[in-house]
């Protein structure tokens, strides 16, 4: 093995702040280097909105906005315009990794031959590799050994071993000998060592280089909003939030309700404005809208005049939120059997999507009076069901244990002015007076 001072000019096995991860990376990429986001899902065989959820992650985890959704297409922010020539260099170095070790399978082919491979099934590998396996492998080979790797780690000396015994499953090669003396590195393994070290490296470079682009703590202000509730909000509050707070970086987004939850529980968001059906006890809840769950349609549609049970919906082809979504969960919490609704195969990501295509005539949509007041649902029908469908409320949610300084409670008097002043449907119940 080598000495100590073979090694000192060598990538750190410790693992770093990380900030994403090596699918994380994969994902973006693959985005990056698709059109639109349907056409980056259509090619990883996931849905659109799952690919999105997954790129939401990615971002509240750096902390940076990578891609601007908000013109239905692909453009990379200069955050992602960053990010990009790190993230094709770290997917070459797990190319790299995972074809040599499909070379090293072919015993016909000598260790470092050139040889053709199977594009798809390397890439398959490739994938399937992750940070902490690479972290194992690094830090066992130039340590020597298992027992030192684990102190240097601050881990356990059986889960370095099961992450080495997973890397080399994955790449179907034998990376250590392991010998009542020590370990040694293979002949396969002293090739994947340099490219180990370098995808490492690559991944610290652009951590580090993330780090930079990330707003100054105390001059950025994010604040998310469901999909269903902030788009009718949002251009109100960004105007009234630049006014108030001049000096500050604001931006304002819309996620769903889970990833609103996520991103302020987590901290990259100061506040957030969702639908609840659940409270949970790490959030601090301000009521400010009740609304009830009822159906939107189109005229020329041959809807029940007051349905007396779900049953007489039976025969109306209805869309459908994924299982993540609130009114799904609204539903599934209050155990109402709907199973025109659950049983739909047609689903959508966004009150607006299913506007555009309730408008067709051919589906109806269950929704709030929230829902009822946008544009898209100008010329619809909207009927509220409280006898048959559950209610919730729209609530500013923070962090339980973030502190309330005065930008905070700036933050939350803006929205919730916002909120109230805002022109709702009918059905729409405000639970707080709004300000004059």
């Amino acid at each position: 093995m080598p000495s100590n001072s073979q090694t000192a000019d060598k990538p750190s096995s410790r693992k770093p702040d990380a900030s994403f991860s090596l699918k994380q990376n994969a994902l973006f990429l693959k985005v990056a280097s698709s059109r639109t986001l349907s056409g980056a899902a259509q090619t990883l065989h996931m849905s659109a909105s799952s690919v999105t959820r997954q790129l939401i992650d990615l971002e509240l985890a750096m902390g940076l906005t990578l891609l601007d959704r908000a013109h239905g297409t692909n453009k990379l922010t200069q955050a992602g315009q960053v990010f990009l020539p790190y993230c094709q260099r770290i997917f070459q170095a797990q190319l790299a990794i995972a074809q040599f070790a499909k070379i090293a399978t072919d015993s016909s082919n000598p260790i470092g031959a050139q040889a053709p491979t199977d594009e798809t099934a390397v890439r398959r590998v490739a994938v399937r590799l992750t940070l902490a396996q690479i972290h194992a492998f690094i830090s066992v080979a130039q340590d020597g050994g298992f027992c030192s790797a684990a102190r240097t780690n601050q881990q356990t000396q059986s889960n370095l071993s099961r992450l080495l015994k997973d890397m080399e499953s994955v790449l179907g090669v034998s990376l250590l000998s392991r010998m009542p003396a020590g370990i040694a590195l293979t002949s396969v393994g002293k090739f994947v060592l340099p490219l180990a070290e370098q995808l490492l490296a690559l991944h610290t470079q652009a951590s580090n280089c993330l780090r930079l682009q990330r707003p100054q703590a105390n001059s950025y202000l994010l604040i998310v909003g469901s999909l269903s509730v902030m788009p009718p909000v949002m251009s109100t509050l960004l105007k009234q939030l630049k006014a108030d707070l001049p000096r500050h970086h604001i931006e304002v987004r819309n996620e769903l309700s889970v990833d609103v939850e996520k991103a302020v529980h987590n901290g990259s968001a100061i506040v957030g404005l969702c639908g609840v059906v659940r409270e949970k006890p790490h959030f601090i809840y301000t009521p400010l809208l009740q609304v009830q769950l009822g159906l939107i349609w189109a005229p020329r549609m041959n809807m029940p005049h007051l349905p007396s049970s779900l049953d007489e919906l039976a025969h109306i082809a209805f869309l459908r939120f994924h299982d993540g979504a609130l009114t799904s969960e609204a539903l599934t919490a209050n155990q109402t059997r709907f199973s025109a609704y659950f049983d739909s195969h047609v689903t959508v990501d966004s009150v607006e999507a299913g506007l555009d295509l309730v408008r067709n005539g051919d589906f109806a949509m269950v929704a709030t009076g929230v829902g009822a007041s946008r544009k898209a649902a100008q010329g619809l029908n909207f009927l509220p069901l409280p006898h048959l469908l559950p209610s919730l409320t729209v609530s500013i949610i923070s962090r339980r244990e973030s502190p309330l300084d005065e930008r905070h409670e700036q933050v939350r008097h803006a929205l919730a002015c916002c909120v109230l002043q805002t022109r709702w449907h009918g059905s729409v119940k405000l639970l707080k007076q709004p300000a004059i």
